[in-house]
């Protein structure tokens, strides 16, 4: 799990997946990513979402689906919907840093937006990566970072890492950190402080308000199974 660092730490963290197209097609994706998926968010839908967000519950909006790098104008868009203040995060595959074009272009996309950026140094990533143009961004750039990992751990059976049987360790109620969101292609919103199939909770058509109230009704649900669980 990737955590923005932040001073204050609250409530909530909300994520925007734009679109789950990529680059590769990595075999551990949970998403499901791809040249070809080109599912995407609703723009016009989403900017009416946000209007009803109570932004001072928001403690960081990250950008992701699908690689950023390969569309920065439609992540550029949504990026906008975010007030200045709240800080913003990206998870990349770094096949940007095969060019220096691309390379350039996503630095000053990183820098305009005051964005977080960890790049995944996974087994499935690093052979699409130039290392050494990484290692000079890394160098002279601190808010790039590389994501540490084999990119196995802490996998959620979802995607092409789905499975029929996975446990529930009521991570919705064990995680100390703010809870986490995220606008999913198609408009719905998922809950991904969850060590399951991230469940759909919501969607853009209802207001921000409506999402608070489901998502405390399902942790009180969780609360009690694990009750029973443990009597």
């Amino acid at each position: 799990m990737v955590k923005p660092v932040v001073d204050k730490p609250k409530a909530i963290d909300l994520s925007f997946m734009p679109s789950l197209q990529c680059d590769l097609s990595c075999a551990h994706c949970m998403y499901g990513s791809s040249p070809t998926n080109t599912a995407a968010l609703d723009f016009e839908a989403t900017k009416a979402f946000a209007e009803t967000i109570d932004w001072d519950l928001i403690n960081s909006c990250g950008f992701y689906g699908g690689e950023p790098g390969i569309n920065l104008r439609m992540y550029q868009d949504f990026m906008d919907l975010i007030p200045r203040g709240i800080p913003k995060v990206t998870i990349t595959d770094g096949t940007w840093s095969r060019t220096p074009g691309r390379t350039r272009k996503f630095v000053e996309f990183a820098e305009r937006n005051d964005l977080q950026v960890f790049v995944s140094t996974t087994k499935y990533h690093t052979p699409f990566q130039d290392a050494e143009r990484l290692a000079e961004v890394y160098n002279e750039h601190d808010r790039f970072v590389h994501k540490d990992g084999d990119g196995d751990e802490d996998l959620i059976p979802m995607g092409r890492m789905a499975v029929e049987d996975w446990s529930c360790g009521f991570r919705c109620i064990t995680d100390d950190g703010p809870v986490r969101f995220a606008l999913y292609p198609g408009g719905t919103i998922i809950f991904q402080t969850c060590d399951g199939v991230y469940p759909v909770v919501s969607t853009i058509a209802e207001p921000f308000g409506r999402l608070v109230e489901i998502y405390e009704r399902i942790v009180g649900q969780c609360q009690t199974w694990r009750k029973q669980e443990n009597s």
